[in-house]
């Protein structure tokens, strides 16, 4: 067997681009906030089907139709969605997500860090390989939805988008 060195070099590091310290700390004390305070929302009955679950009757994951276990010992596991409602707003038609009442200040912090992820990255996004693109390269667009997951480990799926 061959072993691979993944070290990056200095050079290396200093051209990634780094993740907004700030920000990221603002969105994971939501979350800490959230968990401490007993709010996580239960999770839909769709997406369960698709975390793995383990027997154990002491790693709930709680659905809005019961309780299935969690892979992670002592920890329990859920999984949301919020919508972007800077982008999705009741205009759209599309009805906002519970979470989305619930959780006002982590939405807005959500999708703020992920804008300046997104400024922050110099790099436009490229084709893929062979593929021609019809427009000049441009960054990405922000997210209309995010899934926010805690603790879960999901089967091998496809989403639907919505």
């Amino acid at each position: 067997p061959q072993s691979v060195d993944v070290a990056l070099q200095e050079d290396e590091l200093n051209e990634l681009s780094p993740v907004p310290d700030e920000s990221y700390d603002i969105v994971l004390n939501q979350l800490r906030d959230i968990v401490s305070s007993n709010t996580w929302p239960a999770t839909s009955g769709a997406r369960s089907k698709v975390i793995k679950a383990s027997g154990s009757s002491e790693n709930m994951l709680t659905t809005k139709k019961g309780s299935v276990g969690s892979v992670f010992p002592g920890v329990s596991s859920g999984s949301f969605t919020i919508v972007n409602d800077e982008l999705l707003g009741e205009d759209s038609g599309i009805p906002l997500p519970h979470a989305n009442g619930l959780f006002p200040d982590l939405v807005k912090v959500v999708f703020e860090l992920e804008k300046r992820i997104i400024d922050e990255n110099e790099a436009p996004l490229s084709g893929a390989e062979g593929m021609q693109r019809t427009s000049p390269l441009t960054k990405r667009s922000p997210s209309t939805h995010c899934a926010v997951n805690r603790n879960a480990q999901f089967t091998p799926h496809v989403d639907s988008g919505r």
